[in-house]
């Protein structure tokens, strides 16, 4: 039998993945790019998407998202791929845009679980720009849609703690996501920043140390969380050297540099 030849895409597409494995991300962009230029499926879209995120090239990932959008319109994934690395980059107008574009279609909008995706998305960027009572009313119509969106009940759970707003809610909520997700670090750093506004500072340190056992190279905030649940309980110095690893770990809020400064846990305004 005579040998079938490979098309080039498929070629290019299973060398890009031998490329992502080995790490070598630039040379497995040139890949998914040449293939994509063949053949734009969403397979290959998605896998530029992994490359780029791995690469935080949040502009190259904005403008490819885009290209993607105009390749097939009617993919929800693509319009939420955009949006999110546009919030990443603070571009909030331009975030809601591609998200309004994109609810226009009636394909997207007639799918409850795409829906959902979206007015999450709409709440994380009222809230970034401080619009809390719209955040709230977006996060409400994303449940709507899809009760089990553990993202959104994640992040409107840890929305409300930050505001210290409906607690007992934002209790419920955290502890819906943890149910089905009992080993996921972002996920129980919520379930105990929650505790820790309802002045339950032992089950707060409870869960912020699983959090860290599940994630030791954890970001600067779960730090500067169990920090702060380290001093509200007495231990002053344990407090002060998360402080300092959160700062370390290049994250953290606005005021973790005056807590070491002031050796306090200063509470957000």
């Amino acid at each position: 039998y005579p040998h079938r030849r490979q098309r080039p895409m498929c070629i290019r597409a299973r060398y890009s993945k031998l490329l992502i494995r080995s790490g070598r991300y630039d040379q497995a962009q040139e890949q998914l790019e040449a293939a994509i230029a063949l053949t734009p499926t969403e397979d290959l879209w998605q896998t530029l998407f992994r490359v780029l995120i791995e690469k935080n090239d949040v502009p190259a990932l904005i403008e490819a998202s885009h290209r993607a959008i105009e390749s097939a319109p009617e993919n929800g994934q693509y319009y939420l791929v955009a949006a999110s690395s546009q919030l990443t980059a603070g571009l909030y107008d331009e975030a809601v845009a591609v998200l309004q574009e994109g609810m226009a279609l009636p394909k997207i909008v007639s799918d409850p679980l795409v829906c959902s995706e979206f007015y999450a998305l709409l709440g994380d960027i009222a809230f970034q720009r401080g619009a809390y009572d719209e955040s709230c009313a977006y996060y409400e119509k994303s449940l709507e849609n899809n009760p089990q969106n553990y993202v959104a009940l994640n992040n409107y759970s840890y929305y409300l703690a930050l505001l210290g707003k409906d607690l007992d809610k934002a209790e419920r909520m955290s502890g819906e996501v943890i149910k089905v997700n009992p080993d996921n670090a972002t996920y129980l750093d919520t379930y105990a920043w929650v505790y820790f506004k309802q002045k339950r500072y032992s089950l707060a340190r409870l869960y912020l140390k699983k959090a860290i056992e599940l994630s030791p190279e954890g970001g600067g905030e779960m730090y500067e969380h169990y920090g702060d649940v380290l001093f509200v309980l007495g231990d002053e110095a344990e407090a002060l050297e998360w402080w300092q690893k959160a700062v370390e770990s290049g994250g953290g809020s606005s005021l973790l540099q005056r807590k070491i400064e002031e050796k306090k846990y200063i509470a957000d305004e």
